[in-house]
């Protein structure tokens, strides 16, 4: 297992402003394998918070050795599954991974989905308002695909609503998609929360972005998830405060 990162660019500037990491499966014959093919086999199997402890742990001493080659990205995202937040010592663990490796709060983002927000206890949403005001950011991954009501906007105070790529993909040619692209930026900027769209494939799907004025975007348009190294050499020369974000 490793992980890979995909930058994250500002819109407005057209630097980079973050990155997600993505766990990937080199298999000796098969070679590089998506999570969406293994993840539900380590659940079964009971890893899956072993195997986010280990993310979380990989991620922290990636952001340290960049740091110390003079690469500061603004943040790192990191996704977070139901069971990491099933109560607050599982979430805490997270936590407790960050301050072993001495990472300041300001360069972690967690991604949660729209279904985990519904279930999530009050000791869980107290950690959460905790470490965010610590400095830790939270994204809203996938929106638009989960559950439909918003209730949990107000409950959690995320700093980011990621438009999923669902949506992007189609939204030059289905009006509703782009109906909804358009309410989703509307409804993040209303809030105060910055707006990412994910899955961005064409120069046409990001100027029309662009043009809606969403604050960031990723996909393979700019690159695909790399290796930390490729991915130092390619974009350590785009650096840039992204105060959007």
């Amino acid at each position: 297992l490793f992980l890979v990162y995909q930058p994250q660019f500002n819109l407005s500037t057209g630097m980079i402003c973050g990155a997600e990491s993505l766990i990937r499966w080199n298999h000796p014959t098969l070679g590089s394998i998506p999570p969406s093919q293994f993840i539900s086999i380590i659940e079964k199997r009971g890893l899956i918070i072993k195997l986010g402890n280990w993310i979380m742990d990989q991620a922290c001493k990636q952001i340290i050795q960049w740091q110390s080659q003079s690469f500061k990205l603004n943040r790192l995202a990191v996704n977070l599954s139901a069971l990491q937040l099933r109560n607050d010592k599982t979430f805490q663990a997270l936590i407790d991974i960050i301050n072993e490796n001495n990472v300041d709060a300001k360069y972690i983002e967690f991604e949660l989905t729209e279904s985990l927000l519904i279930k999530l206890s009050p000791e869980v949403q107290a950690l959460i308002e905790q470490t965010s005001k610590q400095g830790i950011h939270y994204a809203i991954d996938d929106f638009g695909t989960g559950y439909s009501s918003l209730s949990y906007l107000k409950r959690i105070k995320a700093n980011k609503l990621k438009i999923d790529q669902e949506f992007i993909q189609d939204m030059l040619n289905e009006p509703s998609d782009m109906e909804i692209v358009k309410a989703t930026i509307a409804l993040a900027h209303s809030l105060g929360m910055a707006i990412i769209a994910e899955g961005v494939e064409t120069q046409a799907q990001l100027t029309r972005l662009k043009e809606l004025g969403c604050d960031a975007a990723q996909g393979y348009f700019f690159s695909r998830p790399v290796a930390p190294e490729e991915f130092l050499e390619k974009f350590r020369n785009w650096q840039s405060d992204c105060h959007t974000q």
